[in-house]
C-alpha cells in the first residue's frame, strides 16, 4: 500500500475541522431590546465552534504527526531489511516469466527470463526456470546448460539439482544421458534435504537403479 494512503484520512480528517475564518461582520441574533435575556449572539456562537473546532483540529494535527513519526520508523526499519526492498528489473522478468508459463505463452516467458538473464546473468532461479522451460520445449541440450549454470551459482539450489538429475536420467540421447552424474547430484540432494526426505530417497534410488552394472559384477 502507497503510505500516503495510510494518513490520508487523517489529514483529510484534520482538514475538515479547521475554522472559518471568523472575520467579517455577523449579525446579532437578539436584536429585540425588550428581551431581558438574550441568546448569544451568532458571533459568540462562531467564536465557541471556532475554539473547540481549533482544539480538535490540534488534536488530530498531533495524531497525523504520531502516524508520520510511525511510518518514519516502519520505513527506516524496512529499509535496513534488503529482502524487503522493491524488486529490480531481473525480479520482476522473472516473474512475469513465471506467470507467463502459468498462462500458456512459453514465448513470452522465454523472452522474459532471456531479458533477466542480460540484466543478472548470475540469476541462478531464472537459469533454473529457463531450463524448465526449455526442456519442456524438447530442447534439452541447452536446458541442461542452464540447470549446470544455475548449480555453479548457487552448488546448494536443490531444485536444479534435481532437474539435472531427473535430466540425466531421463534422457534418449547418449550425449545427455548419464546415471553416474545423476547419482552424484541425487547424493548432494539427500545431503541438502536429508536422509528421511521421500522426494530425495526416491530420485537417488532410481539413479542407482540406472547406474551400470560394472562387468565385473555381472560376470559373478
Amino acid at each position: 500500500m502507497d503510505p500516503c494512503e495510510l494518513v490520508r484520512p487523517v489529514v483529510k480528517g484534520a482538514l475538515g475541522v479547521l475554522p472559518l475564518d471568523p472575520g467579517g461582520d455577523v449579525r446579532e441574533s437578539c436584536s429585540d431590546k425588550a428581551h431581558v435575556v438574550c441568546k448569544p449572539s451568532g458571533k459568540q456562537l462562531l467564536q465557541g465552534i471556532t475554539k473547540a473546532r481549533v482544539e480538535e483540529a490540534q488534536g488530530l494535527r498531533d495524531l497525523v504527526s504520531l502516524k508520520l513519526l510511525r511510518l518514519n520508523s516502519s520505513f527506516a526499519e524496512i529499509a535496513k531489511r534488503p529482502e524487503e526492498s522493491p524488486p529490480g528489473p531481473a525480479v520482476l522478468l522473472q516473474r512475469i516469466g513465471l506467470l507467463s508459463r502459468h498462462l500458456g505463452d512459453p514465448v513470452r516467458a522465454e523472452a522474459s527470463y532471456r531479458r533477466a538473464l542480460v540484466l543478472r546473468p548470475d540469476y541462478a532461479e531464472v537459469h533454473n526456470n529457463l531450463g524448465f522451460l526449455l526442456e519442456s520445449s524438447g530442447y534439452l541440450s541447452e536446458a541442461a546448460g542452464h540447470y549446470s549454470q544455475a548449480i555453479a551459482i548457487d552448488p546448494d539450489y536443490v531444485r536444479a539439482l534435481v532437474n539435472l538429475a531427473r535430466l540425466r536420467l531421463e534422457a534418449s540421447d547418449p550425449d545427455l544421458r548419464d546415471p553416474g552424474a545423476a547419482l552424484e547430484l541425487a547424493t548432494r540432494v539427500q545431503g541438502l534435504l536429508g536422509p528421511d526426505d521421500p522426494d530425495a530417497a526416491r530420485l537417488l534410488a532410481q539413479a542407482r537403479a540406472a547406474r551400470p552394472v560394472p562387468e565385473e559384477a555381472r560376470q559373478r
